[in-house]
């Protein structure tokens, strides 16, 4: 006999599925493919493929062409970014 899914088995089931999937969205991560402890607009569309470069170029406060850990912070604060 297969065992049966209750509403209340079923809806657990729907929130954790909710659960991970948030956790796993709320954790994107950027890769630092040339290991200069920044961010280029190459590695940060590959993280994030929808940003723009104005997007990008609105992040980057100092005019350096990259995006530090406090850039990339002041982006998610302001979600300009989403985590």
């Amino acid at each position: 006999m297969k065992p049966m899914m209750t509403p209340v088995t079923t809806l657990t089931f729907l929130a954790a599925s909710v659960i991970t999937t948030t956790t796993a969205m709320a954790e994107t991560q950027i890769e630092d493919t040339n290991g200069n402890g920044t961010f280029d607009y190459i590695e940060m569309s590959i993280a994030f493929p929808k940003i723009t470069a104005e997007e990008f170029t609105a992040m980057d406060l100092d005019e350096d062409g990259e995006i530090s850990a406090e850039e990339l912070q002041a982006a998610y604060d302001a979600e300009v970014l989403a985590k």
